[in-house]
């Protein structure tokens, strides 16, 4: 019963082509994770450098529209009356422009 003790997925392989196999297929595995990692880290770096812009963009146009608006050169004219009371505010006389 020993020799059924160990699983043959653990055991390497005896023969020579055996292990030129596992060898070429252990190199296609490990190509192939590091072709992945590389697609998925430069996929991840455009994402942070899109989304990067799109805030800095972003930022921009606000501060740039905040700019503009206190650079308008408009004039409020009015007149005002100070009402003391505020009970008395019907007794305020109001004139037409």
């Amino acid at each position: 019963m020993s020799q059924y003790r160990y699983s043959s997925m653990n055991s390497q392989p005896r023969s020579l082509f055996g292990q030129i196999i596992a060898f070429v297929v252990g190199l296609a595995v490990l190509a192939a994770s590091f072709v992945l990692g590389a697609f998925l880290l430069a996929a991840f770096f455009g994402f942070i450098l899109v989304v990067g812009l799109s805030v800095t963009l972003w930022v921009w146009w606000l501060k740039r529209e905040a700019a503009d608006a206190y650079q308008d050169d408009s004039v409020l004219d009015a007149e005002y009356t100070v009402a003391e009371d505020p009970d008395d505010a019907e007794s305020i006389e109001h004139r037409p422009n």
